[in-house]
């Protein structure tokens, strides 16, 4: 028998065609339901792989409800005489399908998780199908009946019964929780987020995708939340695509330093003297200049007030004035963010490294100026 699968296996997998791929950083990884679920572990297992991650109608972890109905499902296979342990491909035919029933009960039971109460009753309500009144036998009275009929006939035409069993235990044995905390389990993640949740959804209610955002946020990371109004139920993750897509293309669309940022700008080096650090703010008609060591290490800043404070205190040389503990961003990190650092501290420019202090090998200095940009 093929062994059991993970959703963390499914990952691996995924990310040894990226590697293959020569792909070393995915700009955004998305997915509903078990889609959502992969995007949270592709966070946790390569955290350094993924840059956005949308996780639409999904969860943290499989609850003992969703266990259940899984289980129902794959008893249906399981008790169907055709499934045969699952070695049932080779006596597959015409006359023998294959376990068929129990996978189209399994989808039926499957499919009614899929739906709500309220679309439900606007699709079906209690009409009847194709009869003038109820039976009162075992035969089917309802569209209701029908519909789910269909559905289970249909998907046995498109799916195999013994996937099915593989990819409702991955979901089951999903849990990204450590210790029980799912803030523990999700504290390597450090990609922007977006989660969105559907209103109607009990199959995997809003409150699994809060979960996630406090999870996320208790971590400090980036993180937006949407629950978007629907009828549909679960399946609203595939129907909603006018307020999905306008959702997504807000979050990978939104602004950050990188687009705004002013590149090639004056910096001064280590060493130099107040005198020549004046005459180039002059020159350059600039009130701030980032200060470079000769690795091309970013070691401080100096301004025009700094100046101001040589001349009143006889100061010769640079380094006795300028600031040491710059403030500075990166070209990855949210204009919001970085407005909120100016604020607090009370500066008009951030300049733009990288996580080593430097500016990249043949990269000229950049930086954001407060008055370039603004935000809600």
């Amino acid at each position: 028998m093929f062994p059991v699968i993970t959703i963390r296996d499914m990952i691996n997998a995924q990310k040894l065609l990226t590697d293959y791929l020569g792909i070393q950083q995915l700009y955004a990884v998305a997915g509903g339901s078990m889609g959502g679920m992969q995007v949270l572990q592709w966070t946790v297992s390569y955290p350094d792989s993924v840059k956005k991650a949308i996780v639409i109608a999904a969860t943290g972890y499989s609850t003992p409800q969703q266990i259940a109905f899984n289980e129902v499902g794959r008893k249906a296979i399981i008790s169907d005489p055709e499934w045969n342990g699952g070695n049932y491909y080779d006596t597959k035919s015409y006359d023998t399908p294959g376990p068929v029933k129990g996978l189209a009960l399994a989808r039926m039971v499957g499919h009614i998780t899929y739906l709500s109460d309220e679309s439900m009753h606007a699709k079906f309500g209690r009409s009847l199908q194709a009869k003038d009144r109820i039976g009162f036998d075992f035969s089917t009275d309802f569209a209701v009946e029908s519909y789910l009929h269909h559905q289970g006939d249909t998907f046995t035409q498109r799916f195999d019964a013994n996937s099915y069993l593989y990819i409702k235990k991955a979901i089951d044995y999903f849990d990204l929780t450590k210790d029980g905390s799912l803030a523990k389990g999700l504290e390597g993640a450090h990609a922007g987020f977006l989660v969105i949740s559907v209103s109607s959804d009990w199959l995997y209610p809003p409150y699994q995708s809060q979960e996630i955002v406090q999870a996320l946020t208790a971590n400090e990371c980036e993180v937006r939340y949407s629950e978007i109004r629907s009828n549909y139920g679960h399946d609203a993750f595939l129907l909603e695509s006018g307020q999905i897509n306008y959702l997504i293309s807000q979050f990978l669309s939104r602004t950050v330093v990188g687009d705004v940022m002013i590149h090639d700008v004056p910096t001064i080096e280590e060493g130099a003297t107040t005198a020549v650090t004046a005459r180039r703010l002059i020159n350059l008609e600039v009130n701030h200049l980032p200060v470079l060591s000769a690795s091309g290490q970013l070691v401080g800043i100096v301004t025009s007030w700094d100046i101001a404070k040589a001349v009143a205190k006889n100061f010769l040389w640079l380094d006795e004035i300028m600031s040491k503990n710059v403030v500075t961003t990166v070209p990855d990190e949210p204009i919001e963010s970085a407005a909120k650092k100016m604020e607090e501290h009370s500066i008009s420019a951030l300049p733009v490294i990288d996580e080593n202090q430097k500016i990249g090998q043949n990269t000229p200095m950049s930086m954001i100026p407060y008055p370039t940009f603004t935000f809600p």
